[in-house]
């Protein structure tokens, strides 16, 4: 399961008539990443990808940061008590200026020079 979540930051000042957008892409769907997400400048955007770090993988990014800024990382195990399970991967990111540009993530070991699988999402910020 994927799940992006696009708003404003809790701390941002006068949010009420800035929209906030959700997200969900189902793993199923492999074209998932291939519509373009709208951000306005200064929104954020949650980027939570399933993942399994007890195996060495783990999801990496890879922006333009003139146009993205990460801001925020967390991994939430699906289960604490189970050694060895998945969870999710969230990834924070902050649109930091106006243009289109893509976010790639790959899943991969780090000491590994291949990903095992590569999603790339193409980002328009605007004003």
């Amino acid at each position: 399961m994927i799940l992006l979540l696009i708003g404003m930051p809790a701390w941002a000042e006068d949010v009420s008539d800035q929209a906030s957008l959700d997200i969900e892409v189902s793993d199923m769907d492999t074209n998932a990443s291939s519509d373009p997400i709208s951000l306005k400048l200064g929104e954020e955007l949650n980027l939570s990808l399933e993942s399994n770090p007890t195996t060495g993988y783990m999801w990496n990014a890879s922006f333009d940061p003139s146009m993205l800024e990460q801001v925020n990382y967390r991994y939430d195990p699906a289960s604490p008590e189970l050694i060895g399970g998945g969870g999710v991967e969230t990834f924070t990111f902050k649109a930091v200026g106006v243009g289109e540009t893509d976010l790639v993530m790959r899943y991969k070991r780090s000491w590994e020079p291949d990903f095992a699988e590569e999603r790339i999402y193409h980002i328009i910020v605007a004003e």
